[in-house]
């Protein structure tokens, strides 16, 4: 990961504009830990859209979206990356575009890919922070077990209607 401009700043005690508003809540510390960090959001549909949004809004410097996924007419409704000009277009590249277009501080890599037996590992090492965003028991169990070998922090989500929950499983914890 390339070092940028906001990170120097954030260095020397200078905060960039974007930021200012997280300082009071999480300090220089933090900001410059999020903007250091690597988290890999599996999942980019309805929950995880609105995850990397966030992400990216936050400053999370490394976002890594997996997702074989393209979208449909049936997610614009209720996924916030899904627009009527990219209906078919895969969600992980989507939602490159977006956080590019949000802040110029976030890397992202785009994994057009689905999540599998054969990949997971490969795609979920090096994180920092893996984020299960997805809609399926046996992908949720699939990458709780790859955090699990990995020693990687999970944060596990998932929403039905208007009802969500989240749970997070630290490394050390696993």
């Amino acid at each position: 990961m390339a070092k940028n401009h906001s990170i120097e700043l954030l260095e020397q005690g200078e905060i960039p504009e974007r930021y200012q508003r997280n300082i009071g809540t999480i300090g220089i510390d933090g900001q410059l830990r999020l903007l250091k960090a690597k988290v890999a959001v599996v999942g980019a549909g309805g929950l995880g859209g609105s995850i990397i949004e966030l992400l990216a809004r936050q400053g999370v410097g490394y976002l890594r979206v997996i997702d074989g996924d393209g979208f449909a007419a049936h997610n614009l409704n209720r996924q916030l990356l899904a627009t009527e000009e990219n209906l078919g277009v895969n969600k992980a590249k989507a939602a490159a575009l977006r956080v590019a277009a949000i802040n110029s501080d976030v890397e992202v890599e785009s994994i057009p890919q689905m999540l599998a037996e054969e990949n997971a590992e490969h795609l979920l090492q090096g994180m920092d922070i893996i984020v299960d965003a997805l809609d399926t028991i046996s992908s949720r169990l699939l990458v709780s077990r790859v955090t699990r070998k990995l020693k990687i922090a999970l944060v596990h989500g998932a929403i039905a209607g208007f009802t969500g929950q989240v749970t997070t499983l630290l490394a050390d914890d696993i």
